[in-house]
């Protein structure tokens, strides 16, 4: 700042000196610069001001050449500095810059040989697929050569399976209408005898004509068109009872639907229902007694005894209908009378509460009983085999079987 004062004070005696602006310039820029000066003076404290009181009121006539020589020599030296500075930083600028460029350079390298080794890796990984696929279509192609060899072995095999099948049809037809020919005459035969033995009384018409030596199966016929295999209990009150119901160890499942209730399932040397169709066709030929005998899971026993027994047609719905009570395991069975029976999938009975007791019985408005119910050691919930009457609670029974008995 202070050699630009100094400057510009040399070119204003310069100016004076070579006169060659008028006198009113010369006074126009001296009082100019003057009041330059003294705001110099009052902000940085140049020392030009000095300079120019000296030379107030005095017009120089003459220019020291000495100072302009040194103020050339210095103002060449600092142009001098600032040029070698421009030339150091356009140096580093340089070397910056060829940094940069190597940097980018080694950057793009890397990137190169990244994306070259990526390529390479997938160009082996290719030649291994190829050589895998290669392998693999061979195997299957030889895998497929072998089934088709199997697969015309297995055709013949089988047109020689189907050739014998025909034979064997054409055989079985011959067979099977010999036996017919010969069951035909069988069922005339088995006829005349059963009316032999019916004449003669062989077949006995209900389990009291047997002897009450033994329990066991038995054939009895229930009229010239009903002969059927029952079990006879005969032990128990003086014997002659045909068992319908038995239940004892849980392996048969009595949550079932209205066709096998109807029908019957289970086995008489196991777990059995007789069938509804069976009960309606025997009480309503001939007059009947009911007997029903539970156990609990301690071994306590009853048993209730109805002095009449009757199961109406399918028509009815097989409607239950039970005389006079006596026994030892109450009366829980006179509320059912007069009730259909109902299963869960038959729409047209009770079917909603065979569904909640999960048994097939005579449900009414409700039921003191479910000897068909689910067999399990519980109390207090309807969805168990039990008798309410027997404790006074729905406790689930360990053993049931009822039993019906021809009255005189």
């Amino acid at each position: 700042m202070k050699i630009l004062v100094c400057v510009v004070f040399l070119f204003y005696n310069v100016l004076l000196y070579t006169g060659s602006s008028s006198a009113s310039d010369i006074s126009c820029v001296n009082l100019t610069f003057s009041n330059v000066i003294v705001r110099l003076d009052n902000e940085h404290g140049v020392p030009c001001s000095d300079l120019s009181n000296n030379q107030a009121g005095n017009t120089p006539k003459r220019i020291d050449h000495r100072s302009i020589t040194e103020v050339e020599i210095s103002m060449k030296q600092r142009y001098k500095i600032l040029e070698e500075k421009l030339i150091e930083i356009e140096r580093q600028l340089k070397a910056k810059d060829e940094s940069v460029q190597q940097l980018f350079e080694r950057s793009i390298k890397e990137r190169y040989d990244s994306v070259q080794s990526k390529l390479e890796e997938l160009e082996n990984n290719f030649k291994e697929f190829k050589k895998l696929s290669t392998t693999t279509d061979e195997a299957l192609k030889k895998e497929l050569v072998e089934f088709k060899k199997s697969a015309k072995t297995k055709d013949e095999t089988l047109q020689e399976a189907v050739r014998n099948m025909s034979i064997l049809e054409d055989n079985s037809r011959v067979h099977f209408d010999q036996l017919q020919t010969n069951l035909t005459e069988l069922q005339a035969v088995t006829k005349n005898i059963i009316a032999l033995q019916l004449e003669s009384g062989k077949i006995p018409r209900s389990c009291k004509e047997i002897s009450k030596e033994k329990s066991g199966k038995y054939v009895v016929h229930f009229g010239i068109r009903m002969i059927k295999s029952v079990y006879c209990e005969q032990q128990v009150q003086n014997g002659g009872w045909i068992v319908f119901q038995h239940r004892f160890n849980g392996e048969v499942d009595f949550n079932r639907s209205w066709a096998e209730y109807r029908d019957g399932f289970g086995s008489i040397d196991g777990e059995f229902w007789m069938g509804l169709k069976y009960l309606h066709k025997i009480t309503s030929s001939r007059k009947y007694e009911l007997l029903v005998e539970i156990r609990d899971y301690s071994g306590n026993y009853g048993y209730a005894n109805y002095d009449h027994f009757e199961i109406g047609s399918e028509a009815e719905q097989f409607t239950l209908k039970v005389g006079k009570y006596s026994g030892t395991a109450g009366d829980a069975m006179t509320f059912n009378h007069d009730t259909k029976f109902a299963t869960a999938d038959h729409k047209d009975s009770n079917f909603k509460a065979a569904k909640y007791y999960e048994g097939a019985w005579w449900f009414g408005r409700a039921s003191y009983t479910n000897l068909n119910g689910p067999y399990k050691n519980a109390t207090g919930i309807h969805q168990t085999m039990y008798w309410y009457d027997f404790h006074g609670d729905l406790r689930g029974m360990a053993f049931t079987r009822m039993m019906l008995r021809e009255i005189d």
